[in-house]
């Protein structure tokens, strides 16, 4: 995979944020490599400490081609974290314009583009919905990277921005208020290739909002890598240090150093595991005997960087040893 040029074209494609692509956004290219998975994920930290994360996704990984997932991880506060999934046949999901708005729908969920975005997922008696005020574009292309004819692409198409929440069965007041955030990735690299490791921050209320990312090569480098604070133009990271704490569930801090300042991301309780071979069951043992599949670990975190910011830590890792 690329190094250096990579991080230099993903911090240009992120120096382009602000000025959203037109065009469709919500449309999956249903690519026909094994490992080809497409993947929009919407997510809210709301104001009562709640954390909502909805996605809808194409892949062929698994069972069948050209399958529609739909996942949906709410966790409320003092309470065990909510999470379900579908899988749908290539018959059961679709993506089509209705009234001027841009409509994917996978089984019973579905992503809504038009004045706003509105997704909505309803799986075992439950219903989930966020809004966004404004349509989901691509207002940043953090990472596109290319090698031997196959490619990983994300892009941002939500960014401190408001989002509105109901929750349906949670026994929870709606609409529930909070900062929201949505991305786009698309990707026919093997895993395994792809990355080692994954680091994803995102502060998403108000007073301070930022997001940081950054993509660890198989070599242990960390490239691109960057933070992005909102009203600021995006910065390159000088240095990321992660580090694993001792302990039977993981628990993690990472020294970020910018040109503006230094920092330390600190991992606090933890929200959710998730483990997409896990949710194939049989198969999904089939699958890991031939591809290596990162587990990713979401926490609620801080950042000590000239004062506290409450956030957001996802760590994708191939393996959990």
């Amino acid at each position: 995979m690329p190094s250096g040029t990579a991080a230099a074209v993903a911090l240009a494609g992120l120096l382009a944020a602000g000025a959203a692509r037109p065009g469709p956004v919500l449309r999956p290219e249903a690519l026909a490599a094994d490992e080809y998975a497409e993947t929009f994920t919407f997510v809210a930290d709301l104001d009562d400490g709640t954390y909502v994360q909805l996605q809808l996704a194409v892949t062929n990984l698994g069972p069948g081609s050209g399958s529609g997932l739909c996942r949906a991880l709410v966790r409320r506060p003092g309470a065990d974290a909510w999470t379900r999934h579908g899988r749908y046949p290539r018959q059961d999901w679709r993506h089509e314009t209705v009234a001027g708005a841009e409509v994917l729908t996978v089984g019973p969920c579905s992503a809504r583009s038009g004045e706003g975005t509105r997704v909505r997922v309803a799986l075992d008696g439950r219903v989930v919905e966020l809004a966004f005020p404004e349509p989901s574009a691509e207002r940043a292309v953090p990472v596109d990277l290319e090698a031997d004819g196959r490619r990983y692409r994300s892009a941002i198409l939500q960014a401190f921005t408001p989002v509105g929440a109901r929750l349906e069965g949670f026994g929870a007041a709606s609409p529930l208020t909070g900062g929201g955030y949505a991305d786009h990735s698309r990707s026919d690299v093997a895993p395994a290739v792809l990355a080692r490791s994954w680091f994803r921050f995102r502060a998403l209320r108000p007073p301070r909002q930022l997001v940081v990312l950054a993509r660890q090569r198989a070599d242990g480098a960390w490239d691109p890598a960057w933070i992005w604070r909102q009203g600021e133009a995006p910065r390159a990271l000088e240095a990321l240090e992660l580090r694993r704490l001792a302990g039977r569930v993981p628990a993690w801090t990472a020294a970020l150093r910018d040109g503006a300042s230094a920092g330390t991301v600190a991992s606090g309780p933890t929200l959710h595991r998730h483990a997409p071979l896990e949710e194939l069951g049989p198969v999904g043992w089939v699958v890991g005997a031939v591809m290596d599949v990162p587990v990713t670990w979401t926490y609620r975190a801080t950042l000590e960087e000239a004062g506290r910011v409450d956030g957001i830590l996802e760590i994708s890792a191939l393996g959990e040893e």
